[in-house]
């Protein structure tokens, strides 16, 4: 199976495609600056990652419509800018947090569904960010699939289209059940391979 990472410039893009590779999954990278909805078709990626990065979705090179397009045509994870893409992409918006979040450790509440399946209700994660999704934006078709004690949202996943979304970081060492996290959007990624096939 083969994944496309495309690359927002962050430092821990390398260590989601360490994650990947120890689950026996091909890594292409893709600049962000270079993704096209072509380019990506030339590529055929059975998974989408989007990575974290420096920034908001307004200063991002991915397009609400190439956002889109993705979304609708290859399972997708988006891991922190990527989750906020993702918001942003289906006219969710993405706002101020109360302060910035910079390696802390939080507790989340999740719904045991999507990339949360077969794992505790309960957790702790490893956040950075200062930008969070604003949840009384979101469309009707995006569900909320986690939390944090204070109701920030942390995961994300649209009821019709395979994509899912984390404000945490999954590969961070003191995140727990990273890999089965992105062991379940390999699953996900398989079954709709064969739905398609």
């Amino acid at each position: 199976m083969r994944l496309v990472m495309i690359d927002n410039k962050d430092s821990f893009v390398y260590n989601l495609v360490a994650y990947l590779n120890e689950l026996n999954q091909e890594v292409l990278v893709l600049d962000s600056q270079d993704c096209s909805f072509e380019k990506l078709n030339q590529l055929k990626p059975d998974g989408i990652i989007i990575s974290p990065g420096p920034g908001s979705p307004e200063t991002s090179f991915l397009s609400k419509e190439l956002i889109l397009h993705l979304s609708k045509k290859w399972p997708t994870l988006g891991v922190c800018l990527g989750h906020q893409l993702l918001a942003y992409g289906y006219g969710g918006q993405v706002i101020c947090g109360e302060k910035p979040i910079h390696g802390k450790l939080s507790k989340i509440n999740t719904n045991q569904t999507g990339i949360f399946k077969d794992l505790p209700e309960e957790f702790e994660v490893v956040r950075y960010h200062s930008l969070i999704v604003d949840p009384e934006t979101l469309p009707e078709e995006i569900q909320i699939d986690g939390v944090t004690d204070e109701g920030v949202i942390m995961g994300l996943s649209h009821k019709t289209y395979p994509w899912y979304s984390v404000q945490f970081h999954p590969e961070a060492l003191l995140t727990q059940y990273g890999h089965e996290m992105l062991q379940n959007f390999v699953a996900i990624c398989q079954e709709c391979q064969t739905y398609a096939s």
